[in-house]
């Protein structure tokens, strides 16, 4: 054997150790994240409402019962909402898709069988005339539309982008065919204005016919710009399609404002939350495209580690809407710093005090799933938390609940309410967190696909100077 020989040998040992160290190492960095995945895929199963479709809210009671030796715990829950919506049924595709992706062969068989009776219950689905887009709420029982005077823009961009995904990752051709045709029938031409180059929120049935809601997306800090970024990238708004002005007017009537804050420079929204900022980030991978929100999203993530430990709270300060308590859910919350200045609700004192009275779970999810190192620990202080109001933040059977209350006569305790989307959003952002790629499957197969990800690329260059303002 010659030097030269061994020496190889050395070297391909070597290497090959430092692999599987690696390996290793993070292995154990994500294993709070991988059982953290594992409960809160249980805790959505138990969301499923008998045709099939998530439902939007439960409750849950956990009552301590004396035996002989020691105290168990007895845990229960009750459907509060049994409706859903899309933006319900585009989580749970994109939860059933991962877990496709299962090592688990019977959670690869559970995955597969949900996704069908999802695409047999959205086939079923009463639509709007003259559109096959889908209304605002259906019934998990029977699949009734609850109210057929409103479509939402936004809840049906959401179930796009995860029908045009189903239709490209699903091994089974019948059900990608299925997500395809769903997909490619769902038209969003109504929505947009030419004339302003803005979306609507919603369509009206009005005097006999649909017409366009007088309120629109013109804020780009919202859950609502994947209309735009997506809608383009995916040729939904199909008469206006390869018509360029629809990315040119966007980038010069959508409205942009920033917060310098100690942590850096932030994006602003609506309501200062984690979910108008971040959820279109975990779905496209915003970060990828512009250099300014990739800045943003970096800021945010350390901005609420270090506002935690300004305001004393026991974990990090991410708010966004969630219920406050079981049955309130508030919309208006987030970080007053991060708040739009054109957001005149801040300025109500009442609203005002209960604004970031609330910190949740998933906006935290959301923000791990940028830099996951960072949260890890924080994650772990946080999951005892509340247990002295009867529950504790995170539960071994229900994973996270919704919120923490941080202020308030309520301080200290833990809302005991899991709704689908926010669990959702948890699993979608652990998903990410526990990719190599740290990319949702949705933002993958837009990477992935040249026609998608040279669009997107379009479209969020053409914005970049007044983002970088």
């Amino acid at each position: 054997m010659t030097s030269q020989f061994r020496g190889g040998l050395f070297w391909g040992f070597l290497c090959l150790g430092l692999f599987f160290l690696i390996s290793r190492i993070h292995a154990c960095e994500n294993a709070p994240y991988s059982r953290y995945q594992a409960v809160s895929n249980k805790s959505f199963a138990l969301l499923r409402g008998s045709n099939g479709l998530i439902s939007d809210k439960i409750q849950i009671s956990i009552q301590t019962s004396q035996t002989s030796k020691d105290e168990a715990l007895q845990r229960s829950f009750h459907k509060l909402v049994l409706d859903t919506s899309p933006t319900n049924i585009a989580i749970d595709l994109w939860v059933q898709m991962n877990r496709l992706r299962s090592s688990d062969k019977q959670e690869r068989e559970e995955a597969s069988q949900t996704l069908s009776l999802i695409l047999q219950a959205l086939k079923k689905l009463e639509h709007p005339i003259d559109t096959k887009l889908f209304f605002n709420w259906y019934s998990t029982e029977d699949g009734q539309a609850i109210n057929k005077d409103s479509i939402s823009s936004v809840d049906n961009v959401h179930l796009a982008l995860a029908l045009w995904t189903l239709s490209r990752v699903d091994f089974d051709s019948n059900r990608a065919e299925q997500a395809r045709a769903l997909f490619e029938a769902m038209d969003f031409s109504p929505f947009y204005d030419p004339t302003s180059g803005l979306i609507s929120g919603a369509m009206l049935f009005s005097n006999g016919r649909w017409v366009r809601s007088p309120w629109t997306y013109d804020y780009w800090g919202s859950e609502a710009r994947t209309l735009y970024s997506a809608g383009w990238a995916l040729h939904l708004f199909q008469k206006f399609s390869e018509n360029r002005s629809f990315i040119t007017k966007a980038a010069e009537v959508l409205k942009v404002e920033s917060a310098h804050t100690t942590s850096g420079k932030i994006l602003k929204t609506w309501d200062g939350g984690a979910f108008q900022l971040l959820l279109p980030r975990l779905l496209l991978s915003e970060e990828r495209y512009s250099p300014a929100m990739a800045t943003s999203f970096e800021n945010y993530s350390h901005y609420i580690v270090d506002q935690a430990v300004l305001k004393k709270y026991a974990l990090p300060a991410a708010h966004s809407a969630c219920n406050h308590s079981v049955q309130e859910y508030i919309g208006h919350s987030g970080s007053p710093e991060l708040v739009s200045n054109l957001n005149a609700d801040l300025l109500d004192p009442v609203k005002r005090e209960r604004w970031d009275e609330a910190v949740t779970p998933h906006a935290v999810f959301l923000a791990a799933s940028l830099t996951p190192a960072l949260f890890i620990q924080p994650l772990k202080a946080a999951e005892p938390l509340g247990e002295l109001g009867s529950f504790s933040l995170f539960d071994t059977l229900f994973g996270w609940l919704d919120s923490y209350i941080v202020s308030g006569q309520d301080k200290g305790k833990a809302v005991p309410v899991v709704l689908a989307l926010d669990q959702g959003i948890i699993l979608l952002s652990l998903d990410s967190i526990l990719s190599e790629d740290r990319m949702s499957l949705s933002a993958r197969e837009l990477w992935n696909d040249p026609t998608t990800r040279h669009r997107l690329q379009e479209f969020y260059s053409t914005l970049e100077p007044r983002l970088e303002k």
